[in-house]
């Protein structure tokens, strides 16, 4: 029964995690939220779970995680899940529990905007059609029609998130909830009836006790307790501020781009516009929540889309359409976040001071009471750089930016220099429907007057007549004609659609028909083909750039309407890409529908694959090294660098399963161009491509045309000094295998990657992709993935003996010899919970690691958090033998015994290590001096009783009771060891009864 201990450490480590027992405490101040009494500094992203699959979200959400988001923000979808009067569909795209669930298990929160009026350039505002038939109905007004349906929705949306457990007072990820939509800019609209729906919707809301606050975006007389929040693209600058001053600053809504309607260009907003603005709303208006809108904008499929917007929605963001991150926007708000989570305690708890630094230029302080600062030199100058003296210290700002100093005197990142990657998006045509052969056309038939089963005196409102099924409604009717010499014509007078205050009185569709002739055959057209899935894994897209105007559904599942006969001004359409997610698709016969308004050229149309094929980057002198090199030994300390003297570089990196096949570009003077186009300046050195093409990329799956672009800057002189990619060789492995995927014939319920990996108890594994992690097993170097049915395969990269060791040493690491379902049914039948906690933790399992790569890593954990942990871990595993690199990350031997010697006291300690470094240092002098070798008598500990581990393990320099319970879990099969710090111990005691069984920092059971 030892090794069922297992599995309760898990189950008191995630309870204290994600709080799914216990839950968590959600509530604010005029500084920030507060989650479980911690003032918390949040990045945010809206990514809409119809506007994409499924089968999309877990990577989509992954990709946000990994660019430094906390929290996801979604709208709820009222017409999507009820589109008939009581008839609800939460299936497939609609399954808002699924996509809930999703951000939880990947440790991030949620912000639910239930609205039910959404906007959102969504069809009809997300308000169902059929409210239109309500008698007396006029929507978001003091009208009781409307306020009974809408409070009936918003408490479904609710009960039902309270049922499955889904807010953070429950224990699960949702922190905020939202209630109506930007109201403010229709209020006037509804005169007397316009304030007290306000009132009501707030009053409303709050008393469905969600237990987490409440907002209202653009709402400044949003009532207590409802905190009203900022929209739009400059809340630094516009955002009066909140409407009292016990609740915190907001930002719902930072537009990334701006949504696209057909006859329009796409919205490009920088990179540099939006940190600039996000670091100039936290230091100007005290804000604490920043949300992207969107952070993945999608695809409005169907008729989702409203009135003029095209199907694409927010491509520009951060990560496009089709889920891809889009660079430099992605890399550089990571970067941004990073800097200002440096300055996290400053924020939240110092006192904030304004000082002028000339004309335009002005800095914002922020001083804590233990000595900790933080400050933002912002230059609102649109027009030139400027140099500042801040603290009778001199500092460059480039025009309209911000510099971020975490301790208020070391630059850290400046919002308009970007140090991240370039990359282009590349399109592959994989077929063409030229084959007149292949294609099927239908004419619509022109239904008989004696068949229609609905008829009237007068024409029909649209809305009215289909309930919002259709764009389309056949009128017929007869008519007689004496007249021979008139000529056959047929005029159709249509009103416009409309979205404003009062879209319920609207009328759309046909007003008035005058016939002077018998010819009104004015016919649509369909057509239809069959298809095979292009291979690969690259986002799939029809262009129908050869139609006119229609509808398009690939096996029975639209993928929007097309227009791309609406031109811009350049003369180009908006859109001629359609989506087509691979989830829709088969591998073989897939069904390809148009419906056709217009004159077009099916034969025209293609079948093509997107991808990222082009990455490029730039740096100068003055560009500051990345934001991940910096960090600081506790708050109140100064920062200082991992790697002493670190500079600027670009660092360039393929997207997944692709690698290097081509430097097209490399220059060290002063080029200039962007990533398609580049020109050598005045200044160039002759051997700078020569250079990087000696650089050792590591081999990958699939081969990718990649630009190496390190220099480009159109306003540098002959005289800038200019960076590239660090120009030595890595030391070389080993042995280097031929990368495949390979079974390793473990379930998802037997082995959950983001449940084991980033939870603590191994910091030297790194996630390479989407639900993918590698590192480093005794000289193997592996990734391990999730195959689209859970199922665990595993990559070797480089092995210094052979595939066979390797793969016995990884099922050795991962203690694939213990069955957790059967654990699971074990502690399931003893203790309910776990039956009901076994959905979010299956699958997290302990592994079994090296006892001094473990050792080594808890010396580091003390009073420490995992990002700095991490940090400490890389910085000690550089000594060991360097193995290869994997999506641009670097992977070492873990070093040994005589490795570590390599490295002094003082070198740890200029490395950002401060107390810990003397443990380490005599933790491995104890080692050395032990019989036979510290190594070996790690080992041995295995075969020892407990008490035995933990009293020889305390010996140690450095290591108490808790962490010699971590390390004798972790490495040295001692499945009956608990480690305690004070939340597993408050878990113990508000929610079992063997707290008395603590013994000094580990339970024993």
């Amino acid at each position: 029964m030892k090794i069922l201990w297992v599995l309760l450490y898990w189950f008191l480590l995630f309870l204290n995690a994600f709080g799914l027992a216990c839950g968590r405490n959600v509530t604010y101040d005029g500084r920030s939220l507060i989650i479980n009494g911690q003032h918390k500094m949040l990045f945010s992203g809206s990514i809409h779970y119809p506007r994409s699959t499924p089968e999309m979200w877990p990577s989509l959400i992954a990709k946000a995680k990994e660019g430094g988001l906390d929290v996801i923000q979604t709208y709820v979808f009222w017409n999507l899940h009820e589109p008939q009067h009581g008839q609800y569909d939460f299936s497939g795209r609609r399954d808002l529990v699924k996509f809930i669930r999703e951000i939880h298990a990947q440790g991030l929160y949620a912000c639910l905007r239930i609205g039910p009026f959404i906007e959102s350039e969504w069809s009809y505002g997300g308000l169902p059609m059929w409210l239109h038939d309500i008698p007396g109905i006029v929507y978001r007004s003091d009208n009781e029609p409307f306020k009974l349906h809408m409070e009936r929705f918003t408490k479904k949306i609710v009960d039902m998130m309270k049922s499955e457990k889904l807010y953070a007072s429950q224990g699960g990820p949702i922190i905020l909830s939202q209630i109506e939509n930007e109201y403010k800019n229709v209020e006037a609209d509804f005169h007397e009836k316009g304030p007290p729906y306000v009132r009501w919707a707030a009053k409303m809301a709050v008393e469905l006790q969600t237990g987490v606050p409440w907002i209202m975006c653009k709402q400044d007389d949003a009532p207590d307790p409802v905190i009203n929040t900022c929209n739009g693209m400059r809340c630094g600058q516009t955002f009066a501020g909140p409407n009292s001053p016990n609740k915190p600053s907001l930002w719902t809504e930072n537009w990334t781009s701006f949504y696209q309607t057909y006859g329009e260009e796409p919205y490009l907003r920088s990179a540099e516009d939006i940190a600039f603005h996000v670091a100039l709303f936290i230091a100007k208006k005290g804000g604490s929540y920043v949300n992207y809108y969107m952070y993945h904008g999608g695809t409005n499929f169907g008729r989702t889309a409203s009135e003029y917007v095209i199907t694409s929605y927010y491509d520009e963001a951060p990560l496009d359409e089709y889920g891809l991150v889009r660079q430099p926007k992605w890399g550089h708000l990571k970067e941004l976040h990073a800097a200002i989570k440096l300055c996290s305690k400053p924020l939240l708890s110092g006192r904030l001071t304004n000082l002028s630094l000339g004309g335009k230029q002005e800095a914002y302080i922020f001083k804590g009471n233990s000595g900790e600062c933080a400050a933002f030199l912002v230059n609102l100058d649109n027009k030139g750089d400027v140099k500042v003296l801040f603290q009778n210290v001199s500092y460059e700002l480039p025009r309209k930016s911000i510099s971020i100093l975490p301790d208020c005197k070391t630059p850290v990142f400046n919002t308009a220099k970007i140090s991240t990657q370039y990359n282009t998006r590349s399109v592959t045509s994989r077929r063409r429907f030229d084959s007149i052969e292949k294609w099927e056309e239908h004419k619509e038939v022109i239904p008989n007057i004696h068949k229609t089963s609905l008829r009237a005196n007068s024409f029909l409102e649209q809305i009215s007549t289909t309930n919002g099924t259709s764009d389309y409604l056949w009128y017929t009717f007869r008519f007689s004609n004496d007249d021979q010499a008139a000529q056959s014509v047929l005029n159709v007078h249509s009103n416009g659609h409309d979205a404003g205050a009062y879209l319920e009185r609207r009328a759309a569709g046909l007003t008035r028909v005058r016939v002077h002739g018998k010819d009104f055959t004015n016919r649509r057209w369909g057509y239809q083909t069959m298809f095979d899935e292009p291979p690969g894994n690259d986002p799939v897209a029809l262009n129908l750039g050869s139609m006119g105007k229609g509808e398009a559904w690939v096996n029975g599942q639209s993928i929007g309407r097309y227009w791309v006969s609406f031109l811009t001004s350049q003369g180009s359409p908006s859109q001629t890409r359609y989506n087509v997610p691979r989830s829709f698709l088969k591998p073989r016969e897939n069904l390809l529908v148009l419906l056709e308004e217009e004159i077009c050229y099916p034969l025209g149309i293609s079948l093509d694959t997107i991808s990222r094929t082009k990455v490029c980057g730039l740096v100068s002198e003055s560009h500051l090294p990345p934001v991940c090199s910096w960090t600081r030994h506790n708050q109140s300390e100064e920062i200082c660098q991992i790697n002493s003297g670190r500079g600027p570089q670009v660092q360039l990196q393929c997207p997944p399963n692709t690698t290097i096949s081509k430097i097209s570009f490399a220059s060290f003077g002063t080029p200039f161009g962007d990533c398609e186009s580049q020109i050598l300046g005045t200044c160039h050195s002759s051997n700078s491509r020569a250079i990087v093409e000696k650089i050792d990329f590591p081999p990958n799956h699939e081969k990718t045309e990649t630009q190496t672009h390190p220099n480009t800057n159109p306003t540098a002189n002959a005289a800038t000094l200019h960076h590239q990619t660090p120009l030595t060789n890595p030391p070389q492995p080993h042995q280097k295998t031929k990368s495949k995927w390979v079974p390793l014939n473990l379930t998802q319920s037997e082995l959950s990657l983001p449940l084991t990996f980033p939870t603590g108890q191994t910091f030297r594994w790194k996630q390479t992709g989407p639900l993918q992690y590698t590192g480093v097993v005794d000289s193997h170097l592996v990734s391990l993935t999730h195959l689209q049915n859970g199922d665990v395969s595993y990559c070797l990269h480089h092995t210094t003996t052979s595939e066979t060791s390797a793969r016995s040493a990884l099922l050795d690491f991962l203690n694939v010899g213990i069955s957790l379902s059967e654990i699971w049914e074990v502690f399931s039948a003893s203790d309910p919970r776990f039956a009901e906690l076994a959905c979010h933790l299956g699958g997290a399992r302990v592994l079994r690691q090296d006892p001094l790569e473990c050792l080594i890593q808890f010396l580091c954990s003390s009073n420490n958090n995992i990002k700095r942990i991490t940090k400490m871990v890389d910085f000690v595993s550089s000594l060991g033998t360097y193995l290869g690199t994997v999506e641009g990350l670097q992977f070492h031997q873990f070093p040994s015994l005589d490795q570590l010697t390599s490295v002094s006291e003082d070198q740890l300690r200029q490395a950002g290590f401060g107390y810990r470094a003397k443990y380490i240092i005599g933790t491995v002098s104890a080692l050395q001096s032990k019989p036979g070798g510290g190594e070996e008598w790690l080992a041995s500990l295995r075969n020892m009783d407990l008490q035995e581990v933990i009293d020889g393990l305390s010996t140690l320099p450095g290591v108490g009771p808790k962490v010699a319970a971590c390390i004798a879990l972790f490495s040295l099969d001692q499945h009956h060891a608990i480690p305690v710090d004070t939340h597993v111990w408050q878990v113990c005691f508000l929610c079992f009864t063997f707290h008395q069984y603590l013994e000094c920092g580990y339970i024993v059971l």
